[in-house]
């Protein structure tokens, strides 16, 4: 049976296709990224995913987040919910929050090499079952962490994630 969470979760698929082969410009998927979640809600769907869950966001040496805006819309879309921590923060800020919510998941931006230590000791300190997304520069670290780090590389990966 076709319901109309699967056909909604069916165009996300869709769009995450479409903008892997052309990407748009950031103006574009925000906008189509807000019609989306107006979308859901009207179609009375809570969440797109097969269970409830919390993301956490942050940057630790991004004091922009443009990424993380992209990825909050997209979580708009899912129905899942998320706390952004804010810019530029500590691991202690980060693993302080994770121990304390315990999310399901955590998504970092990254941009530089040097941060490659505060990442390490942020996954190896946040609770064991939090999944923790890279976006920024991948630095590689799915090898160190297998299953627990996952590098999204743009907000069509992300999407691809929850909506496979």
């Amino acid at each position: 049976m076709n319901t109309t969470r699967d056909t909604f979760r069916s165009e996300l698929r869709k769009l995450a296709e479409c903008w892997d082969i052309k990407c748009p410009p950031r103006w574009t998927m925000l906008k189509t990224l807000e019609e989306l979640a107006e979308k859901r809600i009207k179609l009375s769907i809570k969440t797109v995913l097969d269970r409830e869950s919390l993301i956490l966001t942050a940057t630790i040496d991004d004091g922009w987040g443009l990424g993380l805006e992209l990825i909050h819309k997209a979580c708009d879309v899912l129905g899942l919910p998320y706390r952004f921590l804010g810019l530029l923060l500590t691991p202690e800020e980060i693993i302080d929050a994770c121990r304390e919510m315990q999310p399901n998941f955590l998504g970092l931006t990254i941009l530089h090499d040097s941060s490659k230590n505060t990442l390490h000791r942020i996954v190896s300190e946040v609770p064991e079952d939090t999944i923790v997304f890279i976006g920024g520069s991948n630095f590689f670290e799915e090898a160190f962490f297998p299953g627990r780090v996952i590098f999204v590389p743009n907000v069509a990966y992300f999407i691809r994630f929850f909506v496979p």
